[in-house]
C-alpha cells in the first residue's frame, strides 16, 4: 500500500480557497496520451488549522482553511492526499473604488519595504542609512501630511453646524460657514489628525506604518499646540508673514494650508534629493570581496525609491482632481435639484465649503503640482519603454530565457530601471531649477513658445510648467477609471501587494544579524507557519513514503525556504521510524514560473539561498517554465538540479492546467499518483 503526500503551494494573485488543489488534482485525473491512468474516487474535504499553537500571547486561535483532496484508485490501496497551502487572504484585494485608491497609496509606501531590504542585503551602512532616511520622510513626512490636508479638506465639505459651536441666538436655518468660529474648525482638524495618528501608530504592526502613526501623531500635536495658546485663533497672521487679505475671515487657514503645503514641498524636495543620492552610494566600494567580484548588477533599491516618487506624485494628485472635481459636480447636482423643487433663490452660503476648498486647498495644493508635469513625462518615458520591452518579447517570445536579461526580462528590468534613473534626474533638475530661480510673485509668467522649448532651458521649464493644467486634465481620466474599474485594478495590483507583504518587517533592524533579523518578517513568518502546519497535519493523518510539493511563482519561493527549515528536515527525517524496513521517504519539489534565483537570490541574497544539501535527504528538484514567463525562468547556478524543463510560451499563469506542463511532468520528472 503506497500513501503519496502531495502539497500545493500557489503564487501570488487572488487565489481562491480550494482553487489551486482542484486544478491540480482535475489535471492529473486526467487522461492524458501514453500515460496509464487507472479509475480514481476523489474525496473532498475542508478543516480548518489555526496560525499557530495555543501559548497565551492570542486568547483566541486564528484559523485558516485547508481543502483536502483523497485520491484513491476503484481497486486498489494506494493513496494519494492532496493538500493546499493557501496563503492568499495574508494580502487580501481591497472591495470598492475608495477602498482600492487606499490601496493603491498603500502599495506605493509598501515598495519602501523592498527599497530597505535590497540595500541591507546586499551594500554598507551609509547606503542602508540613506535609504532608511528616505522611507523615514516618505512615511513620517510626506504620506502625513498628505493625509492632514485630506482631513482638513473633507472637514470643510462637513456640515459641522450640528456640534453648536456656533451662537445659540441665531437659527439652525440661517447658520453657515461664515458664522463659525474658525478656532473651532481648526480644534475638530487638530484632534482628527491627532487621533488618527495615536490609534494607527497604537495598532501598527508594521515598522513604517508605525512611523506614520507618529508622524500624523506629531502633526496633530503642533495642531492643537497652536489653537491652545491662540496663535490659529486670531494671531497667526501676525506671527508669521500671510501677505493676504486681512478682512477676509478665513485668512488664518489660507495661511495655515499654504505652509502646510511649503512644509509638503521641502519634505517632497528632499526624498527626491535623497533618492538621487542613492544612485550616488552605487559608487561606493562593497563592503567583501566577494561583493566586489560578483558584476551582475543586484542593487536595485534606487529605482524602487524612483518609483515610489514617480507613483505617489501620480495617483496622490490623480485622487485629489478626482476628488475635487467629484465634489464640485455633486454639489453642482444637489443645487440643481434644489432649485428645481423650490422657487425660492438659494442662499449664497449654501455651497460656503465647497468654496472653501477651492479657495483655499485647491489653489494652494495645485501650485505645489509644480513638478506633475515633468513627473508625468518621466512616466510617459517608463511606458514607452515598457511597451519597447513588450515588443522585443512578442517577436522573440520562443526563445526569451536563452538571450540576454535586457530583453529577456520585464520585471526588474535593466532598461525599465534606466528609464526611472533619467526621469528622477528630471524631477530633481526641475525641482532645482525652481529653487534656483524662484517661483514668480508678481508681474506676468513667462509665456510658453514650444518651437523654442528644444533651444532654451528656460523655455523648456516654462512649458512644462503651462502643460500642468492638461496633466491635470488626464490625471482626472486616471481617477474616473480607477474609480470605474476599482476591480480590475484591485486584481492587478495583487501581484506588487503579495510581493511588498512578503518583504514587511515589524522593527528597524537594519543593525542586527542576519538570524536576528529573520523573526522580524511577521508576515513572511506567518506564512511559513501555514506550510508546516499543512506538512504536519498531512505527515500525521497519512504517514507517506513519498512526499511532493507542487508549487508556482511566490509559492516557489515559500517551498524552498521551508524545506531548508530545521522543523520540517526533522519531520521528514522521522517518517522513517515508521516506515517499512526504516526505508526513508521519497521527496520531490517540483518549481514552475519560479522566481527563486533570478529574482530572491540575487536581489535579497541573504535569506533567499537554495542549496539541495541543505533540504530534506535524497530531495529531487525539477523546475518547469515557460519560454516567455516574465516572472519565473530557468534555476541556475544550483548544483544537484534534476532538470530545467522549458515549455512553449503562454505568460506566467494557469500553469497547473497546461497541457505542456502536465507532458513535462509524466515523462520527464517521473510524477505519478501511486
Amino acid at each position: 500500500m503506497g500513501r503519496h503526500l502531495v502539497l500545493t503551494v500557489h503564487g501570488i494573485g487572488e487565489q481562491k480557497p480550494g482553487e489551486t488543489v482542484d486544478a491540480i488534482v482535475g489535471a492529473a485525473t486526467t487522461r492524458f496520451p501514453d500515460v496509464n491512468r487507472v479509475p480514481v474516487v476523489v474525496e473532498r474535504d475542508l478543516i480548518q488549522l489555526a496560525e499557530q499553537e495555543f501559548n497565551g500571547s492570542e486568547r483566541r486561535a486564528k484559523l485558516f482553511p485547508m481543502h483536502l483532496r483523497k485520491v484513491r484508485p476503484v481497486d486498489g490501496d494506494d493513496e494519494t492526499l492532496f493538500a493546499e497551502v493557501y496563503w492568499a487572504d495574508r494580502s487580501p484585494a481591497p472591495v470598492g473604488p475608495f477602498r482600492t485608491i487606499f490601496d493603491l497609496l498603500k502599495v506605493v509606501l509598501g515598495l519602501g519595504y523592498l527599497a530597505m531590504d535590497n540595500v541591507e542585503n546586499n551594500r554598507g551602512r551609509f547606503p542602508i542609512g540613506v535609504v532608511h532616511l528616505f522611507t523615514w520622510i516618505f512615511y513620517g513626512l510626506v504620506a502625513p501630511l498628505n493625509a492632514m490636508l485630506a482631513i482638513g479638506a473633507g472637514l470643510l465639505l462637513a456640515d459641522v453646524t450640528p456640534l453648536d459651536i456656533v451662537a445659540s441666538d441665531i437659527p439652525a436655518a440661517e447658520r453657515s460657514w461664515d458664522k463659525i468660529p474658525l478656532i473651532w474648525v481648526f480644534f475638530l482638524h487638530g484632534a482628527l489628525t491627532l487621533g488618527v495618528g495615536v490609534i494607527t501608530a497604537a495598532r501598527a504592526n508594521t515598522y513604517l506604518v508605525r512611523i506614520f502613526g507618529r508622524g500624523m501623531t506629531a502633526l496633530g500635536v503642533v495642531m492643537l499646540f497652536l489653537w491652545e495658546y491662540g496663535v490659529f485663533g486670531g494671531d497667526f497672521c501676525d506671527h508669521l508673514s500671510c501677505q493676504t487679505d486681512v478682512d477676509n475671515p478665513f485668512t488664518n487657514l489660507n495661511s495655515f494650508v499654504r505652509y502646510s503645503v511649503t512644509a509638503l514641498g521641502v519634505s517632497w524636495a528632499s526624498v527626491v534629493f535623497l533618492a538621487m543620492a542613492s544612485y550616488v552610494t552605487l559608487l561606493f566600494q562593497q563592503d567583501t570581496v566577494a561583493a566586489r567580484q560578483d558584476r551582475r548588477h543586484r542593487n536595485i533599491y534606487p529605482s524602487i525609491c524612483a518609483a515610489m516618487i514617480m507613483f505617489w506624485m501620480i495617483i496622490s494628485s490623480a485622487i485629489w482632481v478626482g476628488f475635487v472635481e467629484l465634489v464640485r459636480s455633486t454639489a453642482d447636482q444637489n443645487k440643481e435639484t434644489t432649485t428645481s423643487q423650490s422657487e425660492q433663490p438659494q442662499d449664497a452660503n449654501e455651497n460656503k465649503g465647497l468654496e472653501l476648498l477651492n479657495d483655499y486647498f485647491a489653489g494652494p495644493m495645485n501650485e505645489a503640482m509644480g513638478t506633475l508635469s515633468v513627473t508625468f513625462l518621466g512616466l510617459i518615458l517608463i511606458v514607452v519603454v515598457g511597451l519597447l520591452l513588450v515588443a522585443v518579447r512578442a517577436f522573440n517570445k520562443e526563445l526569451l530565457y536563452k538571450q540576454h536579461e535586457l530583453g529577456a526580462r520585464v520585471i526588474l528590468n535593466i532598461g525599465l530601471q534606466w528609464a526611472f534613473f533619467v526621469a528622477l534626474t528630471m524631477i530633481a533638475v526641475f525641482i532645482t531649477y525652481d529653487l534656483y530661480h524662484g517661483r514668480i510673485i508678481e508681474g506676468e509668467e513667462p509665456v510658453c513658445v514650444l518651437a523654442e522649448s528644444t533651444r532654451s532651458f528656460d523655455q523648456a521649464m516654462t512649458c512644462l510648467r503651462a502643460a500642468t493644467p492638461y496633466v491635470m486634465t488626464a490625471l482626472l481620466g486616471l481617477f474616473v477609471l480607477i474609480y470605474n474599474f476599482s476591480n480590475f485594478v484591485a486584481g492587478g495590483l495583487g501581484v506588487v501587494r503579495d510581493i511588498v507583504t512578503y518583504a514587511v518587517v515589524k522593527n528597524c533592524m537594519w543593525l542586527n544579524s542576519v538570524e536576528e533579523r529573520r523573526p522580524n518578517f511577521h508576515e513572511r513568518n506567518a506564512i511559513d507557519a501555514r506550510f508546516r502546519r499543512v506538512l504536519y497535519y498531512g505527515v500525521e493523518a497519512l504517514k507517506p513514503d513519498r512526499i511532493t510539493v507542487i508549487s508556482h511563482s511566490q509559492g516557489t519561493v515559500v517551498s524552498t525556504q521551508m524545506l531548508q527549515n530545521k522543523w520540517v528536515k526533522k519531520k521528514i527525517a522521522k517518517l522513517q521510524d515508521v516506515l517499512p524496513y526504516r526505508k526513508h521517504p521519497m521527496v520531490l519539489l517540483v518549481t514552475m514560473g519560479s522566481p527563486v534565483t533570478h529574482i530572491y537570490r540575487r536581489y535579497f541574497g541573504q535569506f533567499f539561498q537554495v542549496p539541495i544539501d541543505n533540504m530534506p535527504k535524497g530531495i529531487v528538484w525539477h523546475n518547469i517554465h515557460r519560454a516567455d514567463d516574465f516572472v519565473g525562468t530557468t534555476i541556475d547556478d544550483v548544483e544537484g538540479l534534476a532538470g530545467n524543463w522549458s515549455v512553449p510560451a503562454g505568460g506566467h499563469t494557469g500553469y497547473f492546467t497546461d497541457f505542456h506542463v502536465w507532458d513535462r511532468l509524466w515523462n520527464k520528472v517521473g510524477f505519478r499518483l501511486f
